[in-house]
């Protein structure tokens, strides 16, 4: 039971390191991108952390709990996402018919 823990809280956080890892950019916009809305330039919204018990064990229902906050907070990245594609794509579209 206790190694089934783990594994839970172990691909918690490989998800959640691979969403940061997704989700951060340091990859500076070309001018042309002046017309993305700037709302969508903003950084993603933090993850949120694992729900824990004091001693630092997790349970059944704070792991599913944890996940169904994480799988929220990646839907809204993966919306600004799609968003912010479509608007390069836009912008970029205008600029060729220029």
């Amino acid at each position: 039971m206790k190694a089934r823990k783990s594994l839970t809280a172990l691909s918690i956080a490989i998800l959640a390191l691979t969403l940061m890892g997704c989700a951060s950019s340091t990859v500076p916009l070309p001018t042309p991108m002046a017309k993305i809305p700037p709302h969508l330039l903003t950084p993603p919204p933090p993850l949120p952390p694992a729900q824990r018990g004091a001693d630092g064990s997790m349970t059944g229902a704070q792991a599913l709990g944890s996940l169904a906050e994480l799988y929220a907070t990646s839907g809204i990245i993966r919306a600004t996402l799609i968003t912010l594609q479509r608007a390069v794509a836009i912008a970029a579209q205008d600029k060729a018919e220029e």
